[in-house]
């Protein structure tokens, strides 16, 4: 039993930690109170509130040792994470016991993303997809990641494929599973596990080693062309300047959301008789899919009606906070909620446009110049993805 009467100072009777009585307490040099909660607790203990949440720090068995030990933990703790303070004073961690929640694991994860080199919306695709993942297994985030992964995976997929009926739903529903499947292995990846170290990560391969569904590879089919019209009759007729230039950039331009969002005039260039185009550019706010500009096509009559009916001065849609994801998604809801309205059912009704302009260039002109205006890396994708024959003259002259 540890002699107390050295001490310079003894808790009270009514002192408590979280319900149990302090039997044996001393403050350090440094002020940090260290005390055992009972006189046969073999080590002191130090808590302290790192980060807005309480942490627990085991000490020496001797007050002295305790104090200072206290102390180091104490001021490491003003430059350092907690995860660096557990490895430098805990090096041999019963890891067991050191398991992140989900919440911890994408808290790091999110801190790590600029060592990583993510973009925001991938950073965002890879949380979302553990998430979705965990809670359509039955968890919760604040789980930790100790858990039945396989029974959650299967979990999720009955949850995802219930009621489904029709071949092309089934098909579709499989691909995002495996969406989903990939994004949640990318938060474990090689190059996302260096930063994890500090924890026990021994669940990981048992979630590496879900396999998603085999033979349901993307290839473009185009929709009912009573859609297509539908569409380019809508755009025609929408009276909101915002909607008109979102859909008729993905339509006519084959412009991608991002691109779309951050689309400046200075991009235009109108001197061209049949067709004008847009040069896509990198800038300090914006970085496209590929990591570098390109330059899309589109007919002069359609870049001129764009650049007239745009509201914004600079960018052409205004008002958007583009350095934030949330802002950007929330300006595009309204055209896909009228877009869903007029039939599109398949799960990004913009990009869908984005894939009707790749197939008329590629039925219109060539495989080549589809590839090239969409700024694709491969013509693979191009051809498998984007680029159903349009035979219809009249689906064609829509474009026009």
């Amino acid at each position: 039993m540890t002699n107390t009467r050295n001490l310079s100072c003894i808790a009270s009777p009514t002192t408590t930690e979280n319900g149990y009585k302090v039997v044996t307490e001393k403050k350090s040099p440094r002020g940090n109170r260290v005390y055992k909660l009972r006189d046969s607790a073999k080590h002191y203990t130090l808590r302290k509130q790192v980060g807005g949440r309480t942490r627990y720090f085991t000490l020496g068995s001797e007050i002295k040792q305790a104090c200072k030990m206290a102390d180091m933990i104490d001021a490491f703790l003003l430059f350092n994470s907690y995860e660096d303070t557990l490895a430098k004073f805990y090096p041999n961690l019963h890891q067991r016991n050191n398991t992140p929640t989900i919440d911890e694991l994408l808290e790091k994860f999110e801190k790590s993303s600029d060592l990583l080199d993510l973009k925001k919306r991938t950073i965002s695709d890879y949380k979302n997809g553990i998430k979705k993942l965990i809670r359509g297994g039955g968890h919760k985030t604040t789980s930790t990641c100790m858990i039945d992964w396989a029974g959650c995976y299967n979990t999720y997929r009955r949850n995802m494929m219930n009621g489904i009926e029709e071949e092309d739903e089934i098909v579709s529903k499989k691909r995002t599973i495996n969406s989903v499947l990939r994004n949640a292995k990318s938060i474990v990846s090689e190059d996302a596990m260096p930063y994890y170290t500090h924890w026990d990560m021994s669940w990981v391969e048992e979630l590496k080693s879900l396999k998603g569904y085999k033979k349901v590879a993307v290839h473009y089919t185009l929709p009912d062309e009573k859609l297509i019209k539908a569409t380019h009759e809508y755009l025609e007729n929408v009276k909101c300047n915002f909607k008109f230039t979102m859909l008729a950039l993905a339509l006519h331009a084959g412009m991608r959301r991002g691109e779309i969002a951050h689309c400046r005039r200075e991009w235009f260039d109108l001197s061209g008789d049949e067709d004008n185009s847009i040069a896509i550019k990198q800038d300090r706010n914006f970085v496209p899919k590929t990591g570098h500009g390109g330059t899309t096509l589109l007919k002069s009559n359609w870049a001129q009606r764009i650049y007239a009916r745009a509201d914004g001065i600079d960018y052409l849609l205004p008002d958007i906070d583009r350095k934030k994801q949330n802002s950007i998604d929330d300006a595009f809801e309204p055209i896909l909620k009228d877009l869903r309205a007029i039939g599109w059912k398949r799960q990004s009704p913009l990009h869908e446009c984005r894939k009707l302009y790749g197939a008329f260039l590629a039925s219109s002109d060539s495989l080549y110049k589809a590839q090239k205006c969409l700024r694709h890396t491969s013509p693979q994708i191009t051809s498998d993805s984007y680029s159903d024959l349009i035979v219809s003259d009249t689906v064609k002259s829509l474009w026009a």
